[in-house]
């Protein structure tokens, strides 16, 4: 599988009532997922199937039945 290096990064939201969206830079990117990093350092890895493009907003929203999947510390770093 390759991996990328890549100085993008994307604009998240979680929730459909969220006024801001998280802000997490892409690290590293293979064929199937992102390696995002918060503002504190923290990694973690979201596969690109979750993540819709919303063109009107501007964002990437992530399909709600991986969200309620999601573990604590993917969740913890994604809103840190």
């Amino acid at each position: 599988m390759q991996m990328k290096q890549t100085n993008d990064f994307i604009s998240l939201v979680l929730y459909t009532n969220q006024p801001m969206p998280y802000i997490l830079d892409v690290v590293n990117e293979t064929e199937k997922a992102y390696q995002l990093k918060n503002q504190e350092g923290q990694l973690t890895w979201l596969p690109k199937s979750i993540l819709n493009y919303d063109d009107n907003y501007r964002v990437h929203k992530m399909a709600t039945w991986f969200r309620k999947k999601m573990s604590f510390t993917q969740l913890s770093i994604i809103q840190g």
